[in-house]
């Protein structure tokens, strides 16, 4: 934060993306065990079935940023699986870095919700 002679503070933007974009919003990965094992068992078999096409990308519970300069606009889906963007480990998924949205996204949800 800058401090002016007129006593105005100006806080800095963040300038890494990491700091826009967060890895992580807290929140736990699974509502239960029940669910855990299916988002497991789904994520193996994509990754197996999908194992020798290279450009094929599936990931689950991963933060997917949708709107450029808005760090709001995001998604955590149970499952995602993008084609023709490789096989790259990624911390984040940003639609407008990818070039595209995933092509499948799956959400597990309970009884309650």
């Amino acid at each position: 934060m800058d401090t002016y002679k007129n006593g105005i503070n100006i806080p800095y933007a963040p300038t890494d993306a990491a700091d826009l974009y967060p890895e992580t919003d807290g929140k736990p990965m699974a509502a239960s065990d029940l669910h855990l094992e299916i988002l497991i068992w789904l994520l193996q078999t994509l990754k197996a079935h999908f194992a020798h096409r290279t450009e094929v990308y599936v990931s689950g519970d991963i933060l997917t940023y949708y709107t450029q300069g808005n760090p709001r606009a995001v998604v955590a889906p149970d499952v995602l699986v993008a084609f023709g963007i490789g096989q790259k480990k990624r911390q984040t998924y940003k639609v407008w870095e990818e070039g595209k949205v995933p092509d499948f996204v799956m959400e597990f949800s309970s009884k309650t919700t």
